[in-house]
């Protein structure tokens, strides 16, 4: 079984008329098979998407500052506490 006894049996895109047909097809302009332009569907965009993150990512780190604050201004009064009863 050599090559010859083969060469019927090859896949239709390995002739050469399949890879002429591929080369004419790939010089055809992308304007004359393009449809009549991009439809518009329901899913959000990626810019959207982003934003999106970006609003959850910002409301999340301003509720982190306010509780980091909150325990900002409880450790200071606790120190103020403390000197307080140092000094006396």
């Amino acid at each position: 079984m050599g090559f010859m006894s083969r060469r019927g049996s090859r896949r239709p895109e390995f002739t050469r008329e399949a890879r002429q047909a591929e080369r004419a097809a790939a010089t055809v302009s992308p304007a004359a098979t393009a449809g009549p332009g991009p439809v518009e569907t329901s899913r959000p965009s990626l810019v959207s998407l982003v934003e999106g993150q970006l609003a959850a990512l910002r409301q999340r780190m301003k509720a982190q500052e306010a509780v980091s604050d909150a325990r900002l201004k409880r450790a200071e009064s606790e120190l103020a506490a403390m000197r307080r009863r140092v000094a006396c």
